[in-house]
């Protein structure tokens, strides 16, 4: 996880690169997953939480491409998480481009809070 958080630091372009990366690394050690509403095999194994129009929030342990991308077109927030790295997809039904998704990167570790 250290590692996660160093890499993101770096602050790549693509900054959500990171946390696939990450979980393509978790497949390559240890397979896969299925997913938590469809039962499909799912590659990248990382933990999906919503938070529906009506304030429930709900949260699988992975979900597959398809069951992710209906998920993010029916919450108001999704979010993908790693730690403390995070991929936040946001909806937002006013707009013609509804979603709009951001890169949260991790809190540094040990860093000066200048104090």
């Amino acid at each position: 996880m250290e590692a996660l958080a160093d890499a993101a630091d770096a602050g790549t372009p693509d900054d959500s690169k990171l946390l696939y990366g990450y979980a393509e690394m978790k497949y390559r050690m240890a397979g896969g997953g299925k997913c938590a509403i469809c039962r499909s095999h799912v590659r990248h194994v990382v933990p999906v939480f919503a938070k529906r129009e009506d304030g429930k929030e709900v949260a699988y342990d992975c979900l597959c491409q398809r069951c992710l991308v209906g998920e993010i077109g029916l919450a108001l927030e999704v979010e993908l998480r790693i730690g403390d790295a995070s991929v936040r997809y946001t909806r937002d039904a006013d707009k013609a481009q509804g979603v709009t998704r951001t890169f949260v990167a991790p809190k540094a570790k040990g860093a000066n809070s200048g104090a």
